[in-house]
Parts: structure tokens; C-alpha cells; sequence
């Protein structure tokens, strides 16, 4: 059931275009995640949802009814934002119970909405220290409690890890989703960070000079990516140049290639690396090459390998250790069904 309808909406900063006829359509009940490059638009959105911006044209529609002109403490909507913006001065307490005092609901309710608040986040030791007494887990924590204790319909976070180191905020990423499911809150994640939103959200909107190039599952960005910036965005891709011509894609200087598609416009082929063999048994499409380097991750082996004809070297991920040294001459192999044609 959709909760929030985004329709056709434009927002203008003098001559910089933000957001150009953007629509988008929103569960309830969903982890939904804006995504992309800084300067994209998907904070301005963020904004228009919250009532902080008004867009130029367009709606924003929540249960049917337009919130465009709705001023922001009017909306069942709250945002949590990347400084997390606690009082210093206050307890995590009296953060959190901040704007159930501000609607002067009666005590008793108050105090019971915050124990709860807090014990969904596992802070119901910490009530009576002040944020500087905290680790940055810890604050983002607070500002979730804060947000999620006033039980808006919406929860709009902007880059809700971004100040959190990466073990954190790995852990941060599942509590999210945790707690998300828990509460029963629409959730809309601004990120730049793809392993982030993929991660985390139900479908994902990725974002590109204001404007909206594909919302779909995350499994579904990977698989089928609708263009060359998604793909080339989302994971690691490699990249082959020229035609499809009936059901082969013909590289110059290079060969020719069994492919799937049918667009006469198609430029590129492309292939995760995960997809690329080395040295196969059997494989539709195949390309010689010379390996420059290899690289050890543990489960995976980074194989990078230079092939005559591309200025790009192809990319293949392999698990575990890979028995192969820089100078090595390799066969990279994929079958059709395992590249992407792309326009």
C-alpha cells in the first residue's frame, strides 16, 4: 500500500536545477533509501518530505493528501539528522522525552514512550549521561530514540552513519533494519554510500543530477542495472565498448560476442566481476589476456588482467587464493546470460 506519492516534483536554486520532475512512490511500512553522488538532489528531496524546502512544482502526497504548504510540526513526519543535534546540556533522558514535552502530554505518558524509546535501542543504562559522556555509536543511538519516540508515520534520516567508523557502522546497519521492522515505521535513508542503502533498504532510488534513473530492489540494481550510471555505480563493473549487432556485441579490435538484447542503441556490454572466469572449462565468450596484478582479500583474489584491443584492464574476482602471479597469460570467460546490455 503506498504511503507517500512523490509526483512530478521540481525545485530550483536559481539557475541549478536540484530536482527535475521527480516522482516517486513509497510503501508503508518500507526501508526505502535515496541514493547517489553527493549534489544529486536526494537531500533537497529529503527536505521537501520534511517541510524544511518547497518544491517549485510538483506534489507530495502522504495517505492521499497533499503536504505541500504544510508546515513542518505539522506533518507526521520526523528527520534525524547527520550531526544527530542532541542538547549537551541535557541527559539522554530529557533528549529523548524533548519533543513529547514540547506537545505537553501528560507525564505519566512521557516517561513510559521514553523507557520504551530507549530500550529498543539498548540505552536504558545510559538515561541519566549527557552525550559527551557517549561514543558516537552511542549518540546515534539517542537521536534514533528521539525520533522514533514521537511515533511519526515517516522517519526521514540524512546520512544517519556518516559520522561512525566502518565497524560500527556495520553494526548500526543492521540495528537499523532491526528496529525499523520493530517499530513499524516508514523509513526513507538518504546515503551516498552503496553498500550502505543496499544493505539496508526494501528498494532503492538511485539519483543522478536531480533526477530519478531507477528505483527497484537492491538485488535487482545489481542483476539488471536500466543504465550505464548504475551499473557503473553500484558494485564494480567492467565495461566493453561497441554494437550489438542481432546476437552478437562486436568490440572493435577486439571480437565478437554472444549477447542478449535487442536495442539498437546498445553501446556497452557489461560484466560484474564476479561473472568473469579465469581459465574456464566452458564458456560462450572468451578473451585472452595478461594478468598485471593480483591482490588477496581473504574469501576473494582481485585478479586484474590487461587485454590487447581494451585501454581498460578487465577485473575478475575469484574465491579464495588464486595460484597466478603479475605476467601470467589467462583466458577470461562469461556466458550471455551472465553480462548486461547496457545504452
Amino acid at each position: 500500500m503506498t504511503l507517500i506519492s512523490i509526483q512530478g516534483v521540481t525545485k530550483r536554486f536559481g539557475d541549478i536545477v536540484a530536482l527535475d520532475d521527480v516522482s516517486i512512490d513509497v510503501a508503508d511500512n518500507e526501508f526505502f533509501s535515496l541514493l547517489g553522488p553527493s549534489g544529486c538532489g536526494k537531500t533537497t528531496l529529503l527536505r521537501i518530505l520534511a517541510g524544511f524546502e518547497q518544491p517549485d512544482t510538483g506534489a507530495v502526497l502522504l495517505d492521499g493528501k497533499n503536504l505541500v504548504g504544510t508546515k513542518p510540526y505539522h506533518r507526521p513526519v520526523n528527520m534525524m539528522f547527520q550531526s544527530y543535534a542532541l542538547f549537551p546540556h541535557m541527559t539522554v533522558r530529557k533528549n529523548v522525552a524533548f519533543g513529547l514535552e514540547e506537545e505537553r502530554l501528560p507525564r505519566s505518558e512521557i516517561d513510559t514512550r521514553v523507557e520504551e524509546a530507549l530500550a529498543k535501542v539498548g540505552l536504558e543504562s545510559m538515561a541519566d549521561r549527557k552525550p559527551h559522556q557517549l561514543s558516537g555509536g552511542q549518540r546515534q543511538r539517542v537521536a534514533l530514540a528521539r525520533a522514533v519516540v514521537k511515533r511519526p508515520r515517516v522517519l526521514l534520516l540524512d546520512e544517519p552513519l556518516g559520522a561512525l567508523d566502518r565497524k560500527i557502522r556495520a553494526e548500526m546497519q543492521l540495528e537499523l533494519k532491526r528496529l525499523q521492522h520493530e517499530v513499524g515505521i516508514t523509513f526513507i535513508v538518504v546515503t551516498h554510500d552503496q553498500e550502505e542503502a543496499m544493505s539496508m533498504a526494501d528498494r532503492v532510488a538511485v539519483m543522478h543530477h536531480g533526477r530519478v534513473l531507477q528505483v527497484a530492489s537492491p538485488v535487482e540494481l545489481y542483476e539488471k542495472p536500466s543504465s550505464f550510471f548504475v551499473a557503473d555505480f553500484i558494485g564494480e563493473m567492467n565495461f566493453l565498448e561497441g554494437s550489438l549487432q542481432g546476437d552478437r556485441f562486436v568490440v572493435p579490435g577486439v571480437g565478437s560476442f554472444a549477447a542478449e538484447g535487442q536495442a539498437s542503441e546498445v553501446r556497452w556490454l557489461a560484466v560484474r566481476p564476479e561473472k568473469l572466469l579465469i581459465n574456464p572449462t566452458e564458456a560462450a565468450n572468451r578473451l585472452d589476456g595478461t594478468v598485471v596484478d593480483v591482490s588477496f582479500y581473504g574469501a576473494l583474489t582481485h585478479c586484474v588482467v590487461s587485454v590487447p584491443g581494451l585501454q581498460t584492464p578487465l577485473r575478475a574476482n575469484v574465491t579464495g587464493p588464486l595460484a597466478l602471479t603479475p605476467g601470467a597469460t589467462v583466458t577470461l570467460g562469461w556466458n550471455p546470460s551472465d553480462s548486461i546490455t547496457l545504452s
